[in-house]
This record gives C-alpha cells, sequence and structure tokens, in this order.
C-alpha cells in the first residue's frame, strides 16, 4: 500500500524498520519488491518456476527408496544418485518418512545354532550350581580351556558393515573369524591365577587322538609343577639368578 501512496524508497524503508526494527527487511530485499509492485504486481507469494519441485520427500519417491535399500549397505549417496534427488531428501525419507537408523554390525566370536546356544545354557547353569554348592574353593580348583582354529583374514570393519535397519532395533551380528586358507589350531587352559598352557598344532599336522593325549600330557605335568612348586624352584635356582645378575636386573620377590 505504500507504493500505492506514492511514498518514496526511503520513506518506505525508514518506515519499515520504525515498525520492526532488527528483524526488518534487508534494504536489497525492499528495493527489489518496491521495483516489482511498481511493474504492477500484487501478490507476494513465489511465481510459479520449472525445474525439480521444491521437495523430494513424496509417496513415489518414498516408495522408490523401499525398492533401493532392499540392498541395506547402500549409501545416502547413492540412494539420491539413483532416484535423482538430493542427500538431504533422501536422508530424510530414510530418517523420517522410514524411520530408519544405519547400524553397525556386532562383533562375536562364532554365529551358533539353537542347539548350540542350548547346549552353553546348559553348561553355564551345571556350574552355577557348582559354585552354589563350594564357592569358597571353586575357582581354585577348576581350570578352564578353549580349543579354537585361528584364521588369517582381513576383517571388515564396523563403517563396511552399516546397514539401514529399523530405528530401535540392533545392529546383525557378525562373526570375527572367517574361514580361510591360512589357519591353524590352538589350544590354552588357564586357571583362576594364570596361563597354564599354549598348545599351537603344528603346520600340517593331522589332528589324531594321539595329538590330544600329548597335550593333556603337557597339561598334567603344567598342573604338577605349579602345585609342587617347581615353577617357584625352577626360577630361584642358582643359574637362573646368574643370568638375572648379567643382566643387571633387579628381583622383588612379593
Amino acid at each position: 500500500f505504500m507504493v500505492k501512496l506514492g511514498w518514496e524508497n526511503r520513506q518506505i524503508i525508514d518506515a519499515l524498520e520504525q515498525v520492526y526494527g532488527d528483524i526488518a527487511p534487508k534494504k536489497s530485499s525492499t528495493y527489489k519488491w518496491i521495483s516489482r509492485f511498481r511493474s504492477g504486481r500484487n501478490e507476494i507469494e513465489d511465481e510459479p518456476c520449472s525445474g525439480r519441485p521444491s521437495t523430494s520427500v513424496c509417496k513415489e519417491n518414498i516408495d522408490a527408496v523401499c525398492d533401493v535399500i532392499e540392498e541395506r549397505r547402500i549409501s545416502t549417496e547413492s540412494e539420491a544418485d539413483t532416484l535423482n534427488i538430493s542427500v538431504g531428501s533422501a536422508h530424510t525419507i530414510l530418517m523420517e518418512s522410514l524411520v530408519l537408523n544405519k547400524l553397525s554390525a556386532r562383533w562375536v566370536p562364532r554365529l551358533l545354532r539353537l542347539d548350540q546356544q542350548q547346549t552353553r545354557v546348559d553348561l553355564s547353569m551345571e556350574i552355577l550350581n557348582k559354585w552354589d554348592e563350594d564357592s569358597e574353593t571353586f575357582l581354585l580348583k577348576n581350570l578352564t580351556g578353549y580349543e579354537a582354529w585361528l584364521y588369517q583374514y582381513d576383517p571388515e570393519d564396523k563403517i563396511q558393515s552399516k546397514q539401514w535397519l529399523p530405528r530401535g532395533g540392533s545392529g546383525p551380528a557378525k562373526a570375527k573369524s572367517e574361514h580361510s586358507r591360512g589357519k591353524f589350531m590352538t589350544n590354552v587352559f588357564w586357571d583362576a591365577g594364570e596361563i597354564l598352557l599354549v598348545d599351537l598344532l603344528e603346520s600340517k599336522k593331522t589332528i589324531r587322538s594321539a595329538y590330544y593325549q600329548c597335550v593333556w600330557r603337557k597339561l598334567s605335568k603344567k598342573i604338577s609343577d605349579k602345585r609342587s612348586g617347581n615353577y617357584i624352584n625352577a626360577f630361584s635356582s642358582t643359574t637362573t639368578m646368574q643370568l638375572l645378575r648379567e643382566f643387571q636386573w633387579e628381583i622383588v620377590f612379593l
């Protein structure tokens, strides 16, 4: 209405600054709209323009994203390129319209079948029952053994394992050990105080009963040595102490 009243540009700007203060339109914008109104324009809405719509978050694109993310490891940038929409729109569809999060896989020692999981539950309950029967000496009387194949492989990092999944859920499980050509078997035994034995199967050796018999003999000797104090005797022997003195090490016995 100021233009229709014939006000000068300076008068219009001063009036806007007096009414709106710091939130008044910038002078450049004010001059632009004064020019438009003097050219005969009466509306303040943007005029229709050709090209991509102001927003790409529509049902058609949401359905298209649903089809694309069947490959759950696809990146937001790849989705945007495939559907010819902006990265921001693709991200909005994933996070707000589809309520998805991109989660990394959880690393676990290995993937177990249901029967293997149940076996571990049963063994855990049996161990807890033994603990209840004699909690004072339980740990002192028990050994733990672990046999595993160690593989040579290049693990996939957590970023590479990310997938688009429903929000609030947990990431997929991924076994740490994956089969590869290079591998060897190891047996480790320990008690409450220390590791007693680490045995590596020699390369290209066949696993037979004789191998396990040899492992049990080694373990039995380690246990006997520990109980008889042979570890301490060997450590404090004359030859051992002489070597340590040559190294000029100070030995502290606790």
